[in-house]
């Protein structure tokens, strides 16, 4: 520390020493120019060093600070980064899993439902054939009493026609006649027994 401070004032009072001497005053040289120039160099620039260098060696070493701290967080970003990226990574395997098991669940359960609707379609199906039967089987028989019906009425209908048609009034007194002597025939009978 000591050694420094004696630089410093022999620094600092040298130029004032050389400048001083009646040389300098008398003749300029070259050589004491070149002198002088290098003096005031070295005083300018070695005060400005050793005025500067601590705040100097504070800022860069702030600086250092700084930038090692930087590249600590950006190591830790990256480290986060990454564990974050293989988080997401792993939820999207799971969930690509997830939407292949729904998928599959879904292809399932419309499977389960198509057949369902099919067999319910089927009986359906059958239940309206049966009762159409039922009702064809119903509107025959109907139909089938209406035709004899109908026959029966157009039968007698015809026979009445016919019976009209021969009947005369000579067959209609021979009938009556053998209708009362059936009666009678019929009415002696139960005496004679």
């Amino acid at each position: 520390m000591m050694r420094k401070k004696k630089l410093w004032v022999l620094i600092w009072v040298l130029p004032f020493l050389l400048f001083m001497s009646p040389e300098a005053q008398d003749h300029s040289t070259h050589s004491s120019d070149f002198l002088g120039k290098v003096i005031n160099f070295v005083v300018l620039f070695g005060g400005l060093f050793l005025i500067l260098k601590n705040p100097i060696k504070n800022y860069f070493n702030q600086r250092k600070k700084e930038v090692n701290r930087s590249i600590n967080q950006a190591a830790e970003n990256k480290k986060q980064s990454q564990s974050k990226l293989g988080q997401a990574r792993s939820r999207l395997d799971a969930l690509s899993e997830e939407v292949k098991g729904i998928k599959d669940q879904a292809e399932s359960e419309g499977h389960r439902q198509k057949e369902k609707i099919i067999q319910s379609a089927k009986q359906e199906a059958k239940r309206l054939k049966d009762l159409s039967g039922r009702e064809i089987d119903l509107i025959y028989d109907s139909g089938k009493k209406e035709l004899r019906a109908y026959a029966g009425e157009r039968a007698v209908k015809a026979a009445s026609q016919r019976i009209k048609q021969r009947m005369t009034p000579e067959l209609h007194s021979a009938i009556i006649d053998r209708s009362i002597e059936r009666l009678e025939k019929l009415h002696e009978r139960p005496d004679s027994r």
